[in-house]
């Protein structure tokens, strides 16, 4: 049995009332052979208060032996036929215990009990995660139905298909909530070995997937494709979350950025992007993250901007101080009394920020410029984001979620009008969120 760093090998029995015209038969010969198969360093007896003798008789026969004994007995008479009382004590109880020595040091023996007892037990081990269960089993005598001494068979059995059951229900239900690092850290690490993983640890890569997509890094979630297991390595109801061929490649022209200086191209790749970002936002929104649905909505407002610079061979961080139309631009901010253009990194250039973006598009005829500075304004979205408390203040700026599904609902609108692509490209970037309104 596995042990944890404290070394401890723990057997957890029931103790019941057996015949009583045959207590050594019925009771204490099945407890002694549980104890015996195996080297326990620690027994915990669950006696009823009818019981408690039993459990001091079998204590008094391992005197001699280094095996420590605890009683855990039921504290009122006749709880031992109340199952919902017994779980609550032995869920108590268990938790104690547990702590102390970790689940996977402990094995169960539910033989010797009440019905309403053993049920309990094993309801109380299961949820606690505990790996191994015994039974006791043999020749039963007539009329009484116990086990013939002497005939005793130890049957161990254990909780992988539970344990693994429940691990994938919590997987599933993480991967559809988009909690997709939490679905992950459920998972057994790279490099363990043990049986009872190996089901698990080709969830791995999926979810891993869905993490690195999320927090848009196209690199490794594309890498991450080519671990994915073929489909009927996965059981049935995780199907729905791998990714199909059109999704694979979604990603992977994600990954595929080119040149910032190759302005068509990098406009046609941020098109993608730019999508991709905005279902991003929405999953912030429908899983109540407010703030940071609001720094991608601002995220998408300024792309829009960039985008439609490239197109006309202009890099907003870098607009050439030389260009005549950029020159004419500074003179006409000047004369509007706007701030001209700041200085870029990039000797030589100048840089247009968000609003400043939008207002060269606007001035060289481009109608989405009006429309970003419209939208701007209209939800105050510049203001909110500058004096939120993940940009320059203190406070949280975030509209309520029914405001920014409105704005979520333009910068939708603005997508298309940019480009008609955008609404296909939309879809593609939601299948992400498995579980909300916004696939």
């Amino acid at each position: 049995m596995t042990n944890d760093k404290r070394g401890q090998r723990v057997l957890v029995l029931t103790v019941g009332t057996g015949n009583p015209e045959d207590l050594e038969g019925s009771l204490y010969a099945p407890l002694q052979k549980s104890i015996e198969t195996g080297r326990w360093t620690r027994v915990a007896l669950f006696p009823s208060q009818d019981t408690k003798r039993h459990a001091r008789e079998l204590i008094r026969r391992y005197a001699e032996r280094p095996i420590q004994f605890k009683t855990y007995p039921l504290p009122e008479a006749g709880m031992e036929d109340n199952a919902d009382a017994c779980f609550a004590f032995f869920n108590k109880k268990l938790r104690g215990l547990l702590k102390d020595v970790g689940s996977t040091n402990v094995m169960v023996d539910f033989t010797r009990g009440t019905k309403a007892m053993s049920a309990a037990l094993v309801l109380a081990a299961a949820a606690h995660d505990v790996p191994r269960f015994r039974y006791i089993s043999g020749d039963r005598d007539e009329p009484s139905g116990t086990v013939t001494a002497g005939t005793e068979n130890v049957g161990n059995f254990d909780t992988q298909a539970l344990s693994e059951r429940k691990q994938l229900d919590s997987f599933c239900l993480m991967l559809r909530h988009g909690r997709y690092a939490a679905a992950l850290d459920l998972l057994p690490k790279p490099g363990l070995s043990a049986r009872e993983n190996d089901t698990l640890a080709t969830l791995r890569p999926l979810a891993d997937f869905c993490c690195a997509w999320d927090r848009l890094d196209y690199q490794h979630a594309a890498a991450m494709l080519r671990e994915l297991p073929r489909a009927r390595a996965f059981p049935q109801e995780l199907r729905l979350f791998l990714p199909d061929a059109e999704v694979k490649g979604w990603v992977r022209r994600l990954a595929q950025q080119p040149a910032r200086g190759q302005y068509r191209q990098f406009a046609d790749w941020l098109r993608r992007v730019v999508c991709d970002v905005l279902a991003n936002g929405q999953r912030r929104l429908c899983n109540g993250e407010l703030e940071d649905a609001l720094i991608r909505a601002y995220r998408v407002l300024e792309m829009l901007g960039q985008i439609r610079l490239f197109d006309k061979n202009l890099d907003s961080s870098a607009l050439p101080e030389s260009d005549p139309d950029i020159q004419r631009f500074q003179v006409f901010l000047r004369t509007s009394k706007e701030r001209p253009l700041a200085k870029a990194r990039e000797p030589g250039c100048l840089e247009a920020g968000r609003e400043k973006a939008a207002l060269l598009l606007k001035w060289r005829g481009d109608r989405l410029g009006e429309r970003l500075i419209q939208a701007a304004h209209l939800f105050s979205l510049g203001t909110r984001r500058n004096q939120s408390i993940l940009n320059h203040e203190f406070d949280a700026q975030a509209p309520d979620r029914g405001s920014l599904r409105q704005i979520y609902k333009e910068l939708e609108r603005l997508l298309i009008s940019d480009a008609k692509a955008a609404k296909e490209r939309l879809r593609l970037a939601c299948w992400l969120a498995f579980d909300n309104t916004f696939r």
